[in-house]
């Protein structure tokens, strides 16, 4: 319940931080038990358990500073003892640790496309492959609302190839989980969907499909090859749904080295039969042409990937 505290007076609180100290990256294959996270976050019986310990029997602001420390001694998200905040003043892309001798995994702060939280904190996960840019995840988040008393939050575990992931929110009747998954890297340096499970609320059901759609805009990426020391991230920034043509507007990053050299907004519309199968995907403003025949094959299978995933959570007709 900190967290919904902290949002009621974040305007005028400043605090002072110490910046991270430079990492010399090893040879070894490990990841720094400095940026693992929390191994609770792994363990799928402490997820399910949450929703249940966390819930207020009482309304927040009319609780005594008794049935406050009771709450948070009875809510198990209690148990998880990282400081994610932590994570808030890193200043510059940083070394995570190795998967294998070949892929590399750094983070960095990254700006929410959120634009409706009033304090926001984002780290992304990137993994490099013989120094090539492969993939990238939003692996934290913490997104305050402070007129509807709201905090997002995303937590994350690493262990050897295996990504953790933690999707909850805080409001006055407690904490509640919306969604808790379990990521691999392959030997390619690719991140795959091994597990999923979604917590839908009563109390909150009518947001879920609203909340699918913004999982989807806000946390997906692409990460294509250009050439040798080249590669473009596809930053998902928003979706748009006519029928069974969704829009999807796209924040690129194009690395030539590892440093990028330029930043774009680029769209593409895909398009989907009515049991949403993939037709065709085109590039906006050349919808004359076929987008994925102009693509390489890789790229070909990470834009047909995401086009699965839009529609993960959508039935056809």
């Amino acid at each position: 319940m900190k967290n919904l505290i902290i949002i009621l007076s974040f305007l005028s609180f400043f605090s002072c931080k110490k910046d991270h100290q430079k990492t010399t990256i090893p040879e070894e294959i490990s990841i720094d038990k400095k940026w693992a996270g929390d191994i609770l976050i792994s363990d799928i019986n402490f997820v399910k358990a949450i929703n249940a310990s966390c819930k207020l029997n009482n309304p927040f602001f009319d609780r005594t500073e008794q049935q406050i420390r009771e709450d948070d001694q009875r809510c198990i998200l209690s148990k998880i003892k990282y400081d994610y905040s932590t994570l808030d003043s890193i200043k510059a892309k940083t070394f995570m640790g190795s998967v294998t001798p070949e892929i590399k995994l750094f983070i960095r702060n990254t700006k929410s496309s959120d634009k409706d939280a009033d304090l926001s904190h984002q780290a992304t996960l990137y993994i490099e492959k013989n120094n090539v840019p492969t993939d990238s995840l939003v692996i934290y988040e913490s997104l305050n609302y402070s007129e509807a008393l709201t905090v997002t939050q995303r937590y994350f575990y690493l262990h050897k190839d295996k990504i953790y992931l933690l999707d909850f929110f805080e409001d006055e009747s407690g904490a509640e989980v919306k969604k808790w998954t379990e990521h691999t890297i392959n030997t390619n340096g690719k991140i795959t969907l091994v597990k999923e499970e979604t917590f839908q609320s009563k109390d909150h059901s009518d947001d879920q499909e609203t909340s699918d759609e913004t999982d989807n805009s806000q946390k997906y990426s692409l990460v294509l090859s250009c050439g040798t020391g080249c590669a473009m991230t596809y930053n998902t920034k928003t979706i748009t749904q006519d029928g069974f043509r969704i829009k999807v507007t796209f924040s690129v990053d194009m690395y030539l080295n590892q440093v990028v050299t330029d930043t774009y907004d680029e769209s593409f519309v895909f398009s989907y039969n009515n049991s949403y199968q993939l037709e065709n995907i085109v590039r906006e403003g050349q919808e004359n042409e076929d987008f994925l025949k102009t693509q390489s094959a890789s790229s070909q299978q990470s834009f047909k990937d995401f086009a699965v995933h839009l529609v993960k959570n959508k039935k056809g007709i």
